[in-house]
């Protein structure tokens, strides 16, 4: 059986982008998401959230703060959607952060690729049927990066929150393994086939 993932950014991508968002009654989800990741499930893709937390090494919010959140997510989403978060995986760290104990230049941080080596080690998932995705480039490392010795998974920048450089260089094919897509909704039907 072929274990397939969608790496998926949090923030600008599966809800609406807030200013270090660390509060349940703050969270809201992007239009049509949970319609997409009821599609990559429906197509046997392993769901897999990767996201920078540097609002925990900036002193904004605690650790446990992000994952009380985190455990609602995963909770909302399985138990009023039926949708399965397979793993998620975040990154507290920050160079010259202003929490001591966060502060250090690691290899979780997006664009570096530290978190989806380590998602596909314990999940056994083949990167070449996998696709990243997220509303930043850096959320997209694995496609122009190496995962676990893979070189050029694909992936989709979503939404408008990159540099208009950035988004038109993809829209012109200029980025290898990398599609430009409005939304998760619109990456999930063209992953999956539809039209």
């Amino acid at each position: 059986m072929i274990n397939k993932a969608i790496f998926l950014d949090r923030d600008g991508t599966i809800n609406v982008e807030k200013n270090y968002l660390h509060r349940i009654q703050d969270f809201e989800f992007l239009p049509d998401v949970i319609e997409a990741l009821k599609l990559f499930q429906k197509n046997n893709f392993m769901l897999i959230i990767i996201t920078n937390q540097s609002g925990i090494a900036r002193g904004y919010y605690t650790e446990k703060e992000y994952l009380r959140l985190n455990a609602w997510l995963m909770d909302e989403l399985l138990n009023h959607y039926h949708v399965q978060i397979a793993a998620s995986y975040y990154c507290p760290h920050l160079p010259n952060a202003s929490i001591s104990e966060y502060s250090r230049d690691c290899t979780c941080r997006k664009p570096k690729t530290g978190l989806f080596d380590k998602a596909i080690q314990e999940l056994n998932i083949q990167p070449e049927y996998s696709y990243a995705i997220g509303d930043k480039i850096r959320d997209i490392s694995p496609c122009y990066e190496k995962v676990c010795g893979f070189e050029g998974m694909r992936g989709y920048l979503i939404g408008d929150n990159e540099d208009d450089t950035c988004i038109q260089d993809i829209k012109n094919g200029y980025v290898s393994h990398v599609l430009w897509k409005k939304d998760l909704w619109e990456a999930a039907k063209d992953i999956c086939g539809i039209h």
